[in-house]
């Protein structure tokens, strides 16, 4: 005997099969390591104080660190920056093969330019354009703005604190930035390519690795790639990033902006606080056409208190909007959307990942917009989020494995959409349905809804959750209702099918079976289903009858 969800489950495989690519790991193998050496104790080390630099915070020390910068170029050697607040009015370019160290947050580059609006021109703290083998470790810089939020724009401050506009392909390349300390700069705080004044085709950065680095009060983004290449951002701190509101769609920011034509990305471990958003990976458009951002990992970060209110109206904790984006074992509280998937997104992989709540009342957990499709959405932890758990309204998306809870709407809704597989998640103690398909303008056709558990487990008078299963009579066509779990629903009526659906029963038993043959991955329902029972069990080892485990205990 051979449970009939065996065959489902090797649909959904099939299906899956020719949905999907392979995961965006195998393309960080691509990531170059950072061959040169850091280790100060092999080079000459210069002094900038031994160059004439005050460190008083009054006296302008440019010259003093031109000069220091220069004699370490031609040594390959090392800018030592003891403690001390060294007041910098003009653009430090670096040398290629130097190190420039300081002694943590008590060596201050504090970068002094004239407003915006009189100089007519960005300024930057540190100008990189054909610069390679670099390592800027443990100091910090300050851009001095404090006028985030004028209208017209008046930038007062350095614009950026580190800023790449490399003149060829991978002429600024290998840099390393660590354990360094950045704030106040008007817009972000290290960027590439960051003004639209900049025209196409852009060059590229290559292997910059970011790292141990504290970023606070910020203007625009923490990080702000564009045509970056082999590049890490890990275990950062950002704190209040994109202190500017929005004016005309434009200002605020986020953590990491991996944007137009970077590739091969990994932004890990890092902790994003009070910020108007975490992450995006971006695709911009272009006379010559769209240039998306590809390969991009964002994985194991924390995301927690974003902004909110007029002027920090950014939808999302992390937006997918590049192709092969994978979000991975992130924890995310956000105000909007913990995780949106853009129009321009193909391919993105959401997994593993836990959304502890939004804020907005439209903001669900999970919102995947209509876009180029073929995307992932598996074993996420989805709860108490404003609007639904997870929001389907893109072609070819596969959603399984996921726990959905108490949510304001439903635990998952399909609305316009073709293509889309719906199989072995959890959906619980929700307000709406647990399961909704729901088209708003267009048809929703081909959607199979395959050995879902929709249950609320919550006492009489608490139960929220509608039905576990709720599909619309009108424009659906082709939607299948398989073998799926619900019970405790609000509504007696636990899934609502019509003529055009097709549903079938799951194999019920009272114990696990003692006789038959079973394989891996066969599952039963518990026929008599009670609290402090469970709600099935599932085959772990092949036989007759095989050996069988519990799952779903019920609790009071």
């Amino acid at each position: 005997m051979r449970n009939k969800i065996k065959f489902y489950i090797f649909l959904s495989l099939v299906w899956l099969s020719m949905m999907f690519i392979p995961s965006t790991l195998s393309s960080m193998d691509q990531i170059t390591s950072l061959e040169f050496s850091n280790n100060t104790s092999e080079k000459i080390v210069f002094n900038v104080k031994e160059f004439g630099a005050f460190g008083d915070g009054r006296v302008d020390d440019s010259n003093a660190f031109k000069k220091a910068i220069l004699e370490a170029g031609k040594n390959k050697g090392v800018v030592f920056i003891p403690a001390g607040i060294y007041l910098i009015k003009e653009i430090l370019i670096p040398e290629s093969e130097i190190i420039v160290q300081g002694v943590g947050k008590q060596s201050i580059l504090q970068f002094k330019h004239a407003a915006f609006s009189k100089s007519r021109r960005l300024l930057y703290g540190w100008h990189f354009t054909i610069q390679k083998n670099v390592v800027f470790k443990n100091f910090a810089m300050d851009g001095g703005a404090n006028n985030f939020n004028s209208d017209p724009v008046d930038a007062d401050g350095a614009h950026f604190l580190i800023y790449f506009n490399p003149k060829s392909d991978n002429a600024v390349e290998n840099i390393i930035i660590s354990e360094c300390y950045f704030s106040g700069s008007f817009d972000s705080a290290i960027q590439s390519y960051g003004r639209s004044a900049d025209p196409y085709p852009h060059f590229l950065t290559n292997n910059v690795k970011i790292d141990k680095c504290y970023f606070f009060d910020i203007g625009s983004h923490g990080v702000g790639m564009n045509e970056w290449r082999n590049s890490t951002v890990t275990n950062c701190s950002f704190q209040n990033m994109g202190k500017r509101k929005m004016i005309n769609g434009y200002g605020s920011g986020m953590a990491v902006d991996v944007s137009a034509g970077s590739k091969n990305i990994i932004v890990s471990g890092n902790i994003v606080e009070e910020s108007a958003a975490g992450f995006k990976a971006e695709t911009n458009e272009s006379i010559e056409g769209d240039i998306p951002s590809e390969n991009v990992i964002f994985s194991n970060n924390i995301i927690k208190n974003c902004k909110s209110g007029p002027g920090f109206e950014v939808w999302y904790g992390i937006r997918i909007n590049g192709k092969n984006i994978t979000v991975r074992g992130n924890i995310i509280e956000s105000n909007l959307h913990a995780i949106l998937i853009a129009p321009k997104a193909a391919n993105a992989i959401v997994e593993g990942n836990q959304i502890l709540g939004t804020q907005h009342k439209s903001a669900a957990g999970i919102r995947i917009d209509l876009s180029y499709g073929n995307h992932l959405i598996s074993g996420n932890q989805i709860q108490n989020v404003k609007a639904q758990g997870i929001l389907v309204t893109s072609n070819s998306v596969m959603v399984t494995n996921n726990l959905v809870s108490n949510c304001q709407l439903d635990g998952i809704r399909i609305a316009d959409v073709n293509d889309v597989i719906c199989t072995q998640n959890i959906f619980k103690n929700n307000k709406g349905h647990g399961i909704s398909v729901a088209p708003v303008n267009k048809e929703v056709n081909n959607v199979l809804i395959a050995n879902n558990l929709i249950f609320d487990d919550r006492e009489d008078g608490f139960r929220t959750q509608q039905r576990g299963i709720y599909i619309s009579e009108k424009n659906t066509s082709n939607i299948k209702v398989l073998n799926n779990f619900s019970f405790n629903n609000t509504i007696a009526q636990e899934v609502k099918s019509v003529s055009a659906f097709r549903t079938e029963d799951f194999l019920k038993l009272s114990a696990p079976p003692k006789t038959g043959n079973w394989e891996v991955g066969d599952i039963i329902f518990n026929s008599t289903p009670n609290v402090n029972n469970f709600v099935g069990w599932v085959c772990i080892k092949s036989g007759s009858p095989g050996i069988w485990k519990a799952f779903g205990k019920i609790v009071p």
